[in-house]
Formats: structure tokens, C-alpha cells, sequence
């Protein structure tokens, strides 16, 4: 008898440890919905708890396989999305940009070359539409989104006009789908690290941040790619350069073990997502160009390059370094190709950040998804440390910050954390780039 109750004993106690997630974040999102200012410092802690526990359910599983299916997998990330949409954007304001280049679009025919501050002069907006005026950051800088995107914020805005809602639904769902593909490339325990996630739950579907939409792109590339249908994966793969430009990363890789008729297809897909704009007289470049060459936030070795170097010479140094190292990786799996899958994307992706002027948070799905397929400790350690991004002066109003700056002893905790995992990540195994 006894024997027979300890599976259920089993379940039960991995229910009840997902419902513990579910209960904190449940906490975070009331607490997204709270006026006037919402203390950094407890959310980040009910973050890293949750966190505790997800990593707690992530190592029983890996004695108690059998119990984590993927219909355990997908249910928890459907209740932690619905838990999710129940909130407000936290910490953030870039869900004003979104909503607002959907109204543009939809006046003007392009989202592009139209800067908010321009718009507050012109009264062709909704009332809707224009209000999202006093809330937009950076007013004097026009878009700089991806077609893909901006197609999303057009349909959102179509819709319901400035309605946040709808953008945290479409990226709940397009992160579900990713949830879903990651069970097809992933053991079902190790995509439970990333479906029950505080950071992802916080950047996607209660943020609404469109990183989501590109890495879904790229997987579904990547997928499909080993299936064989190569021409959809070449338009899928075109798809998420035209949603995000840093999936180029890892495009050479997939081109690579495709035919020349299906590179045809990508380009071909590039260039129909661009052309309607460009053919307006402006894709976005100019202000993307210089997001590349001025804006700084939360870098790491390009802060020691800086220090040393300047601004300019350490963005080249940066850029050269990863290309190189890019090229060594690039040529060691061409040569091994017949032996190695793919290469460890994780990897090329955490690297590129590191070395990057620009470490926002959200951008850790570039190398948490793929850290879903291969774990590793530095990764994952990294989904609850950048989290520290956050204390900053515009959500620490009396820390005396300016407003973008992350207090320096949140800094050095979250980059220490990291070096330490990675030392683990080093030691425990040897990488297979």
C-alpha cells in the first residue's frame, strides 16, 4: 500500500512546489499593480526565491524524470502567463514606445523616421494615441524596431489602440509557443527552468518586451532546419533578423547547411520585410546606428575596455574581439560539422553580451533558450543576477542614482555572481563549441 501512494506523494510534491512559484509571483504582479513607487528591493527578493524554488524543482527532476512531463511543463507556463497578464509593465516604460509605433504605422504608413517629439506638433493622432506622447523615453529619437515588430504593433494597434493588454497577451502567447517548441528540442525538466522563470515572466508577458518574438522565429528555424523543410526554415530564419537584428549571430550557421535556393528564400524574405520602408526613405538604420555607437548600459568587459581605451576605440575593440571569436567558432563547427549538431548558441550569445556597451535584461533569452537545451551555470545564474539591472535611480528615487545608473554595489554583486558561475560552468565540464 505504501508503495502505491509514493508516486502521488511524488506529484503532489511537485505541484506543490510549481504552486509556490505561482504564489510569489502571484505577489509580484499585485505588487505591478500598486500606484506610486514599488519597492525594487522585495520584488527582486520574491524574485530570487521563486528562483530558489524553480532550480529545487529543476534539480528533484532530474532524479524523478518520469514526473515531469511535458503537460506538467506546459501547464505551470500557462498558469504562470495568465498569473502574469493579471499586471502592469514593471520597472519599464518601453511599452510606450510599442503601443505608440503601432498608432504611427497605422497614420503614417511607416513607424520610421517619425520621432514622438515631432508628433506632439501634429494632432493627427487618436486621443489614445497621443497620450502615449507624455510617457514615450527618449522623445527625439524615432523607432528603432524591427518590420516584424512593427507589423505586431500595427495589428495590436488595429485592434485596441494604446491598450498594453493586448501586447502582453501577444508575447505571453508567443512565449507559450516557445515553451512548447522547447519541449521538442529539450528535456521536459530542463524546459521547466525557463517556463517557470521570474526574469522571463517579467520581461515578456507582463513587460511585453519583443525579444520573445525573434527567438521563437530563430528556434522555429533551427527546428525546422532539422526536419528538412529548409525553405521554411530559411523564411522563418529571415523572419527573426527582420524582428531582431542580433539574430544574424547565429544565421551563418543555419545558412551554412542549407542550399543555395533556400539562402535565395532568406534574402528574398529580408528584403520583402524591409523594402516597403526603405522605399519610404527610412528602415530604422539611422537610429539603430546610433543606439550602436552611444548608448551605454550595464556593460562588462567593454567598461574595463572604456576605462582604458575610450568610448570609441573600446566599441571597436569589443566588436573585433567577438567577431574573432565568432570566426574561430564559426570555422570549428564548419570543419566538424558532420560530428557536431550545433554549435553551444548559449555560449555565442552570452559572449556577445558580455562584451556588448548594452546588457539590458530582457536580452538574456538569447542565451536562456538555448541554455534550455545544454544547461549550465552560468546561464541560469545570470537570469536571477541581472535582475540587480533594475536598481537603478529611476526605481530607487532616494538612492541619489541618475536615472539609468545601476547602484555600483548591485553592479559589482550581479557581474560577481556570474564570474563564479562561470569558474563552476569551467570546471565541471569542458565547453563543446
Amino acid at each position: 500500500m505504501l508503495h502505491k501512494t509514493l508516486p502521488s506523494t511524488r506529484s503532489l510534491l511537485t505541484h506543490g512546489l510549481a504552486a509556490g512559484v505561482a504564489i510569489i509571483w502571484l505577489v509580484v504582479v499585485w505588487l505591478s499593480r500598486q500606484e506610486g513607487e514599488i519597492n525594487v528591493f522585495i520584488v527582486i527578493g520574491l524574485c530570487w526565491i521563486a528562483s530558489a524554488l524553480v532550480f529545487s524543482l529543476w534539480f528533484y527532476a532530474r532524479q524523478q524524470v518520469h514526473l515531469f512531463t511535458a503537460q506538467f511543463v506546459l501547464l505551470w507556463a500557462i498558469v504562470m502567463r495568465l498569473i502574469s497578464l493579471w499586471g502592469w509593465p514593471l520597472f519599464e516604460d518601453d511599452q510606450y514606445r510599442f503601443m505608440l509605433d503601432g498608432c504611427v504605422f497605422l497614420e503614417y504608413g511607416t513607424p520610421y523616421g517619425i520621432s514622438p517629439q515631432v508628433l506632439l506638433a501634429d494632432n493627427s493622432l487618436s486621443p489614445a494615441c497621443a497620450d502615449l506622447l507624455n510617457w514615450v523615453n527618449n522623445p527625439h529619437l524615432s523607432t528603432i524596431y524591427g518590420p516584424v515588430l512593427q507589423w505586431l504593433y500595427a495589428a495590436a494597434s488595429w485592434l485596441a489602440p494604446a491598450n498594453v493588454s493586448l501586447l502582453q497577451v501577444m508575447m505571453a502567447l508567443c512565449d507559450l509557443a516557445l515553451v512548447a517548441l522547447l519541449l521538442k528540442l529539450a528535456k521536459a525538466h530542463n524546459v521547466l527552468l525557463y517556463a517557470l522563470c521570474p526574469l522571463i515572466l517579467k520581461e515578456f508577458a507582463l513587460t511585453a518586451h519583443p525579444d520573445v518574438v525573434a527567438v521563437l522565429l530563430l528556434l522555429g528555424a533551427l527546428y525546422t532546419l532539422n526536419l528538412q523543410r529548409v525553405y521554411l526554415a530559411a523564411a522563418l530564419l529571415a523572419s527573426a533578423c527582420a524582428a531582431k537584428i542580433i539574430a544574424l549571430v547565429l544565421a551563418p550557421f543555419l545558412l551554412w547547411r542549407m542550399a543555395w535556393s533556400a539562402r535565395a528564400v532568406f534574402v528574398l524574405v529580408i528584403v520583402a520585410w524591409y523594402a516597403p520602408f526603405i522605399w519610404q526613405g527610412d528602415g530604422g538604420n539611422a537610429v539603430l546606428a546610433l543606439f550602436a555607437t552611444q548608448w551605454q548600459f550595464n556593460p562588462s568587459v567593454f567598461a574595463f575596455f572604456k576605462v582604458w581605451l575610450g568610448d570609441e576605440t573600446a566599441r571597436l575593440t569589443s566588436l573585433v574581439l567577438f567577431a574573432a571569436l565568432w570566426a574561430a567558432v564559426f570555422g570549428h563547427w564548419a570543419l566538424h560539422k558532420d560530428r557536431l549538431d550545433w554549435p553551444r548558441a548559449d555560449v555565442l550569445y552570452g559572449l556577445f553580451f558580455v562584451l556588448s556597451p548594452v546588457f539590458n535584461a530582457w536580452y538574456a533569452i538569447w542565451f536562456l533558450a538555448f541554455a534550455v537545451i545544454k544547461p549550465s551555470a552560468w546561464a541560469w545564474t545570470m537570469s536571477y543576477a541581472l535582475l540587480l539591472t533594475y536598481v537603478t535611480g529611476l526605481n530607487w528615487m532616494e538612492s541619489g542614482l541618475r536615472a539609468y545608473q545601476i547602484a555600483p554595489w548591485a553592479y559589482h554583486l550581479m557581474w560577481g555572481f556570474v564570474l563564479v558561475a562561470g569558474a563552476v560552468s569551467l570546471w565541471q565540464t569542458k565547453l563543446k563549441l
